[in-house]
């Protein structure tokens, strides 16, 4: 989301969706 907040396994644009996945961005960040 474009607060950047978690969104585990699937982030709103992210490549891949890893746990912990910042939304709107797709950036990696704590869970």
């Amino acid at each position: 989301d474009i607060n950047g907040e978690c969104r585990c396994r699937r982030g709103l644009i992210g490549p891949k969706g890893e746990p912990g996945e910042r939304g709107a961005i797709g950036l990696t960040g704590p869970p």
